[in-house]
């Protein structure tokens, strides 16, 4: 028995959108690749810093701290303040004042006994008013002619003058030297000189017409001695 043909079924026409073709990507022209290189190059300057030479000391720092991150360093360097480093050298004037000159021994101890001081007072806490709020007082700056409050502290109490003393005192007695002696001033010390005059001065007869009082405007007559106001060099005196 003959086999029978067997028939193809058609094959169905694909819709036209199932072969649609990529539209090309556009390359980018030599002025568009510049210009986006310009805005990023612009929008990464906004957060980085050249510090040149420098580069190699803030590492160096960041890796002594035991920070990873360059951000972290310069959070922690911004935040840094020297407020409390100027604090402390204001009160180091209360016991070596730039006005006088001390041996090298001396401004040692006066620094040494500031720092006591610091140290000890840094931390006191704040003054209270009979119903527990913070005392204030008011300050009036006259360079920016404003008002400000700061705190006030409880009083300074100097709890560590007796433990000084003694041990001074110890130091003293156990020592196997006497107590040192008075030093004059050698030859060549500056401190002799006093402050010296920035101009000469000028003669007796000059200063007679041109010095007058302050209260009347009368000339001030010259008697034995005249000295300049603002120094106490003796070089700097001339007689009448």
């Amino acid at each position: 028995m003959a086999e029978q043909p067997i028939e193809k079924l058609a094959i169905p026409a694909l819709a036209a959108t199932a072969y649609t073709s990529k539209q090309p990507k556009k390359r980018k022209t030599d002025f568009s690749k510049r210009q986006s290189k310009r805005e990023s190059d612009n929008k990464r300057n906004k957060t980085h810093v050249n510090i040149g030479e420098a580069f190699q000391r803030w590492r160096n720092l960041r890796d002594s701290i035991g920070l990873t991150l360059d951000s972290e360093l310069a959070v922690l360097l911004l935040d840094r303040s020297t407020a409390e480093l100027e604090s402390f050298h204001n009160h180091i004037l209360m016991y070596a004042s730039k006005r006088f000159s001390f041996t090298p021994p001396v401004y040692s101890a006066r620094t040494l006994l500031a720092g006591l001081d610091y140290n000890h007072h840094v931390h006191r806490p704040v003054q209270r008013k009979a119903d527990g709020s913070i005392e204030y007082r008011k300050l009036y700056n006259k360079k920016s002619r404003k008002w400000s409050l700061y705190t006030m502290k409880v009083d300074k109490d100097y709890g560590y003058i007796p433990d000084l003393q003694r041990a001074i005192l110890r130091s003293r007695t156990t020592a196997d030297r006497g107590m040192p002696r008075v030093r004059r001033q050698r030859p060549d010390d500056p401190r002799q000189y006093g402050v010296l005059c920035g101009i000469p001065p000028p003669t007796t007869e000059e200063l007679l017409h041109t010095q007058v009082s302050r209260r009347q405007g009368i000339e001030v007559l010259s008697v034995g001695l005249i000295q300049h106001p603002f120094s106490r060099n003796p070089n700097c005196m001339f007689s009448h």
